[in-house]
């Protein structure tokens, strides 16, 4: 879905704080800008996550991919 007025305006406001991280910056700042309304946010690496654990439940999450992660 689009990203909406107010949530494109509180991401605006937000943009200097998420620049300071580079991994923030990455993931949240597409272009190296906050999303605009209207425009549609992708978050590929949160789909892989999701993908991981949709095909291997619970040992995904736990002993895969996804907790080598927040190691």
């Amino acid at each position: 879905a689009p990203v909406t007025q107010v949530i494109a305006g509180y991401w605006a406001a937000a943009e200097p704080a998420l620049k300071k991280h580079p991994g923030s910056a990455a993931t949240f700042l597409p272009n190296g800008r906050a999303p605009r309304e209207g425009e549609v946010f992708r978050n590929p690496d949160l789909a892989r996550t999701y993908r991981l654990i949709a095909e291997q439940g619970a040992t995904g999450f736990y002993r895969g991919q996804v907790a080598d992660g927040f190691v």
